[in-house]
């Protein structure tokens, strides 16, 4: 993670978010790495799902030839001292999913979204995603 992202400020849930879906892609070129439950609250269900397309992936062996998400942060809202609401316009990118021999499955389609990352600071743990909504 980088240090940006570890600091309890309004730019640090920038850079958390931020690094939030430079993880999700990492993870989607090589499921194997596992899910973003360490950097996400139990409650997330934008996480959720991302967790168990992550599982199925991993045990079909399948993966991403690229990264599925180019991301740049709009705003930055401080919602008191433990939360903060980041605005992101995400271009979602033309992924191919391959299977484990390496077949085309299908390719994502490339819409651009407006979502708002909602980060929450726990105490000793430092940001984590506690929810993703699309506007």
């Amino acid at each position: 993670m980088p240090e940006p992202a570890r600091q309890h400020t309004k730019a640090g849930a920038r850079a958390f978010a931020e690094y939030f879906y430079s993880v999700i892609n990492a993870k989607y070129r090589d499921p194997k790495k596992g899910t973003v439950k360490e950097i996400s609250t139990s409650g997330c269900s934008f996480c959720d799902t991302i967790n168990k397309d992550l599982e199925s992936m991993m045990a079909k062996g399948q993966r991403y030839d690229r990264d599925q998400f180019k991301y740049r942060t709009t705003k930055t809202d401080r919602l008191g001292n433990q939360f903060s609401l980041v605005h992101i316009t995400m271009q979602q990118q033309p992924a191919r999913l391959l299977s484990r021999d390496g077949t085309v499955l299908e390719t994502t389609p490339t819409p651009t979204v407006k979502s708002v990352v909602h980060v929450e600071w726990l105490k000793g743990k430092g940001w984590r995603v506690a929810e993703v909504q699309h506007e």
